[in-house]
């Protein structure tokens, strides 16, 4: 529990409780000057002052503890010391305090804190010889170690739990303005999954290292605060003038790039960063943190280990997906939503083999909504299973005709968080209602980032194929890729990744793994599936791999039903998209 004298200021009932102590003392030794000191390394800082101007030491002043009788506290084994003549003791005549300010009679009580830590002294002076008795010091003894328990219950209030570190309340407190001040807003994006494979106890020891090495990065009158679990902002009260804002955020980046040390191991964190700066016209510090809360927010759209510096136009992207989030209810009962289908084929002879289903929002004032940023704010809003719930039935309900007459596939993307206690009854209902065959149903699914997730993939997965659906596991190649997820989830689909799709053109090691991926492919029963195909290259590429199934824009890009019906209805196998494009790049 190492409190710095700087953080005091956050500690809202110090104050008033050192004063009613004061006053207590007052009336026992009739002394007016009593001071709550925190004892440093080398430095004695006055937290509170409580004086009648005989003795005018004033709050915030610090002393080298050399210079003090509280290091006299500090040293004789941390007891309560009584000093009935200052000028003529041997271990405190010869302190200048005692000509500067007169000072003849001392007692002092050192606060111990929770493991015995000394957090500082409750001293009183006086400018006349033997004012103070052996019952004035037990009764200032009794008042250290109150104002000690009053600090540990502050600290408890203010501090996270996990890292030691300040919390959100400190926020709250600080209300100032400022030009030449910077905030870092980091998030640890990966704990859980570092949790996982090295256990909980060795990731926590090594956040809290992590958590030291960052405060190292900012001065001692700078802010260092963890505003939610696995983040941490840090405030630079003052940009330096030897370092500009560009070049603490490289020093920072390498900060974060090295790994923590726990246990003779190496663990790395990945870390999303948001970065904002004051304005040269000043602004309040709430603001400064909210851009930086903006930019994080941004930072994380981005990827693992981004840094991200706030743009005005991160507001107004907030603002919009705040009347996104209400407006979405509205968008649910006025049925704004509707499907697109995105052809798929097989990779040998050509042929149409199916469709993805992709859910669109249309709204009556701003047009098409980017499934990438309303999909967020569906799942901000605990609507994500609703929604997915609908797409099944639509899906079941306008489709189930059509695949009984052309017999295709049609997937269907789905969080793999679905409990199968709620989901396979649904299902059932679903069925049976719209009479859809569930054998032409794919059910794709993320590829699972942990081993929690994993193992209730691979559970859900089992009862879906139960009921004859396939299950598929989608852009495989984008996450950590594991071989554990092929072992452990049952699947009649492998979806490569676009961007794995786009490498095997290029890389011979990518081609290696999609060779691999098709031998295991035989072994666990799934066929691959390479996605987002954009070129005949890389048409002919994964031909040759000799890869299951594709789709992508190079044949079809998502397409509204009545235009699916079309093509179902005069061309089928859509054979002239696919010869117009072969045709285009030959």
């Amino acid at each position: 529990m190492r409190i710095s004298p700087e953080e005091m200021v956050y500690y809202q009932e110090f104050p008033s409780y050192a004063e009613k102590i004061f006053r207590i003392l007052q009336e026992l030794t009739q002394s007016e000057n009593m001071y709550v000191s925190h004892i440093g390394s080398s430095t004695l800082t006055i937290l509170e002052s409580f004086t009648n101007n005989d003795v005018p030491l004033e709050k915030n002043t610090k002393i080298s503890l050399e210079d003090t009788y509280c290091r006299l506290v500090a040293l004789g084994g941390r007891k309560p010391l009584l000093i009935e003549d200052t000028q003529t003791h041997p271990l405190t005549s010869h302190l200048g305090l005692n000509k500067k300010y007169g000072i003849r009679s001392y007692i002092g009580a050192p606060i111990i804190l929770k493991g015995g830590e000394l957090f500082g002294t409750v001293c009183m002076v006086d400018t006349r010889p033997a004012q103070f008795n052996e019952k004035s010091l037990r009764q200032l003894g009794n008042m250290a170690a109150l104002l000690g328990l009053v600090i540990e219950l502050e600290y408890g209030r203010l501090h996270d739990q996990r890292t030691g570190v300040l919390n959100r309340s400190v926020l709250d407190q600080i209300n100032e303005r400022t030009n030449n001040a910077a905030c870092f807003h980091l998030r640890v994006t990966n704990f859980s999954a570092v949790s996982e494979a090295v256990g909980s106890s060795a990731a926590e020891a090594a956040l809290v290292e992590f958590s030291r090495r960052l405060q190292e990065f900012v001065e001692a009158r700078d802010l260092f605060i963890s505003p939610a679990p696995d983040e941490f902002l840090l405030y630079v009260a003052a940009v330096p003038e030897s370092e500009n804002l560009l070049e603490m955020t490289a020093r920072l980046q390498e900060i974060l790039r090295i790994p923590v040390k726990v246990r003779g191991r190496e663990i790395a964190f990945s870390v999303s960063t948001g970065v904002s700066a004051a304005s040269p016209d000043g602004m309040p510090t709430h603001e400064l943190f909210h851009q930086a809360s903006l930019a994080l927010e941004e930072s994380g759209k981005l990827g693992e280990n981004q840094i991200t510096m706030y743009e005005e136009t991160f507001s107004e992207q907030i603002t919009r997906e705040r009347f996104l989030f209400q407006e979405l209810p509205r968008a649910m009962d006025r049925r704004d939503f509707y499907l697109v289908f995105q052809p798929q084929f097989e990779t040998d002879t050509m042929e149409f083999s199916g469709v993805e289903a992709f859910v669109r929002w249309e709204h009556p004032g701003l047009g098409d909504i980017p499934e990438e940023t309303f999909f967020p704010i569906v799942e901000k809003a605990g609507k994500l299973y609703e929604l997915e719930r609908w797409v099944i039935a639509q899906v079941c309900r306008t489709l189930s005709s059509a695949q009984i007459e052309h017999n295709f596939r049609v997937s269907v993307n789905l969080s793999g968080a679905h409990s199968p206690n709620v989901l396979i009854p649904y299902l059932r209902e679903v069925l049976w209602n719209t009479k859809a065959n569930p054998f032409l149903l794919v059910f794709e699914f993320a590829e699972p980032t942990s081993a929690g997730e994993l193992t209730k993939l691979g559970q859900l997965s089992e009862e879906i194929r139960r009921l004859g659906i396939q299950v598929a596991i989608d852009d495989f190649g984008s996450g950590p890729a594991s071989l554990k997820v092929i072992q452990n989830v049952p699947m009649d689909v492998l979806k490569l990744s676009a961007d794995f799709s786009t490498r095997a053109v290029s890389e011979e090691s990518s081609r290696i793994v999609l060779d691999q991926l098709r031998k295991l492919g035989k072994v666990f029963h799934f066929d691959l599936f390479a996605q987002g195909i954009e070129s005949r290259n890389q048409l002919e590429t994964l031909k040759r791999a000799k890869i299951n199934l594709m789709q992508g824009p190079y044949f079809s890009r998502p397409l509204r039903l009545e235009i699916l019906k079309a093509h179902l209805e005069h061309d089928p196998g859509f054979s002239s998209a696919v010869e117009k494009r072969a045709g285009e790049q030959a």
